[in-house]
C-alpha cells in the first residue's frame, strides 16, 4: 500500500497547486476588473512576498505582465489630488519584485506623473529607483549596467522635472540637476542649467530645455503628448513672466500707485505693446500685479 500512499500524496499536492493557480488567476481577473473600471482609482495592493510565491517560479514573466498592464492603462483622466492611479499599484509592485527594472522608473514614472497626474505616486516609485541607483546598482557588473541601466542620469533628471514642475520645489530641482550632471555620460549642458536657474527668467528657459529633451526621448505617445501640452503652457507662462518683469521695471520709474489698472494701460500705450498675447489671448493684470491671459494653459511652477 506504500506506493499507492505516495502516489496519492503526489496527486494531492498537484491538485493543491492547480487549485492555487486557479485561485490566483481568478483573483487577478477580479483585480483587472477593478483596475480598468472608471472612476474608481483603486486596486488591490499585493504583498510582494505572497505574489512572488504565487507566481510558481514565473516571477520575470509576472513582472513583465504587471509592466504591460500598467502601460496599457486605458484611463486618460487626471486623478484627483491625494488619490492614486490604479496603474500605480502595478508599477509599485513591479519595482518591489524587480528593483533593477529600469523602465519602471523612467517610462512608468513619466506615464504616472504626466498622463495621469499622479505625481505623489510617481515620486514614490521614482524614489525607490533613486535608492537602487545609488546603493545597489554599483554592486552589479558593468555589463549589466551598460545593458539594462543605460543613462542612469535620467532618473535624477526626471526627479528634477518632478520637483520643478509638479512640486514647485526649485531648491530640490537644483540638487537633482546637480546629481544628474555628476553621473558619467550625462549631457554636458546640465552643468549650465544649475547656474541658469538662478537668473531672471532662467526657470522657464531651463524648463523648456528639459521638456524638449524629455519629448525627444519619450517612447510613449501619451506621455509625449502630455509633455508637449506642458511645453506649450510653459511658453505662455514664459511670455507672461517676461511682460510682468518688463511692466515692473517700467513702474520703477516715475509712475506712482504701483501695479494698478491705470498704470497697466499706460504701460501698454507707452511701450506700444498689443493687448493680445501671441496665441490670441487677452492680456490683463491680476491682484498681485502679474500679467495674465485668457489663453488656456496648465499650471506651471505653481502659477495658473
Amino acid at each position: 500500500m506504500q506506493p499507492v500512499s505516495k502516489h496519492f500524496q503526489t496527486i494531492s499536492v498537484l491538485i493543491a497547486l492547480v487549485a492555487t493557480q486557479a485561485f490566483l488567476s481568478l483573483r487577478l481577473a477580479v483585480i483587472e476588473g477593478v483596475w480598468i473600471e472608471p472612476p474608481k482609482e483603486e486596486s488591490v495592493k499585493w504583498d510582494p512576498r505572497i505574489f512572488k510565491i504565487l507566481t510558481f517560479g514565473h516571477l520575470s514573466a509576472s513582472v513583465d505582465w504587471l509592466w504591460m498592464r500598467a502601460m496599457a492603462d486605458p484611463a486618460l483622466a487626471k486623478v484627483t489630488p491625494g488619490s492614486r492611479a490604479a496603474s500605480f499599484t502595478d508599477l509599485e509592485l513591479a519595482s518591489d519584485l524587480e528593483p533593477a527594472f529600469f523602465v519602471v522608473y523612467t517610462a512608468g514614472v513619466g506615464m504616472l506623473a504626466i498622463v495621469r497626474n499622479d505625481v505623489e505616486g510617481a515620486k514614490k516609485v521614482l524614489e525607490k529607483g533613486e535608492h537602487f541607483r545609488k546603493f545597489d546598482l554599483p554592486n552589479y557588473s558593468k555589463e549589466f549596467q551598460d545593458t539594462y541601466w543605460p543613462n542612469p542620469w535620467r532618473l535624477p533628471l526626471l526627479m528634477a522635472y518632478m520637483n520643478l514642475f509638479e512640486f514647485d520645489d526649485l531648491s530640490s530641482a537644483i540638487r537633482s540637476f546637480q546629481e544628474a550632471s555628476e553621473i558619467p555620460g550625462s549631457p554636458p549642458y546640465l552643468d549650465r542649467l544649475v547656474s541658469r536657474l538662478n537668473q531672471p527668467g532662467g526657470t522657464y528657459e531651463v524648463g523648456l530645455r528639459l521638456l524638449n529633451f524629455m519629448i525627444g526621448t519619450s517612447s510613449d505617445d501619451r506621455t509625449k503628448e502630455g509633455l508637449e501640452k506642458k511645453r506649450e503652457s510653459l511658453r505662455v507662462a514664459q511670455f507672461l513672466d517676461s511682460v510682468t518683469r518688463e511692466f515692473h521695471t517700467y513702474l520703477q520709474g516715475k509712475h506712482k500707485g504701483g501695479a494698478t489698472r491705470e498704470n497697466w494701460e499706460k504701460f501698454l500705450s507707452t511701450t506700444q505693446k498689443p493687448q493680445l498675447d501671441p496665441w490670441g489671448g487677452q492680456l490683463g493684470l491680476d491682484e498681485k500685479g502679474r500679467v495674465t491671459t485668457t489663453t488656456p494653459r496648465e499650471k506651471v511652477f505653481g502659477i495658473n
